[in-house]
């Protein structure tokens, strides 16, 4: 068993508030890099507590890599950045504002919640392909079996991961999604994930 400690990045610059982004690369704004700077700050306690190494693993994009490299400051830790763990594939509506995207398309979007195994935005990914991405990536870092681990995320993946851990049916994953900067702790068994 691993003890996780995933984090959400802090919340993007406010120009993008009320707009989809998943894999779109945005900055963070003052506000996001206030909550930032406090999660890695209270998670470089958390690390120096831990016996062992502790591996630092984050996703790729800029809102995360800025927390990530905060912790790299702080504790001396080397992050591996891995694109498998950013957020969903929205595709076609990355960047549009949630506004344009129900006025386009209606409730379609609550497919994603009703039939995540089959359906996605256009030339986006699944629920289901988001969630055993990320899981692979996961698997593929924590083989090793560390005591512990630090992920700094997405919303949508960390909820995927504790909603698939915890057996709760899809609908309830979004009450899974932890604010920006908050850190959840989390118990990492690959055999009970599935």
């Amino acid at each position: 068993m691993t003890r996780i400690v995933f984090i959400r990045h802090g919340e993007v610059h406010p120009r993008w508030r009320g707009h989809c982004y998943g894999d779109a690369d945005l900055g963070l704004g003052s506000r996001g890099r206030a909550q930032s700077r406090h999660a890695a700050n209270a998670i470089a306690l958390w690390i120096r507590d831990q016996a062992d190494d502790v591996p630092l693993l984050s996703s790729d994009l800029r809102r995360t890599r800025y927390l990530a490299g905060l912790l790299e400051k702080i504790t001396g830790l080397r992050a591996t950045l891995d694109p498998a763990l950013r957020e969903r594939n929205f595709g076609a509506w990355e960047k549009k504002s949630w506004d344009a995207i129900y006025a386009e398309t209606g409730d379609a979007m609550d497919g994603m919640i009703a039939e995540p195994a089959t359906w996605s935005p256009p030339g986006g990914e699944t629920t289901f392909a988001m969630r055993d991405r990320v899981l692979r990536a996961l698997d593929g870092h924590l083989r090793h079996r560390p005591a512990a681990a630090v992920v700094v995320g997405h919303g949508g993946p960390i909820a995927a991961v504790r909603g698939t851990a915890a057996g709760a049916p899809v609908p309830q994953w979004p009450d899974l999604v932890p604010g920006h900067g908050e850190w959840l702790p989390h118990e990492w068994s690959p055999q009970t994930e599935r």
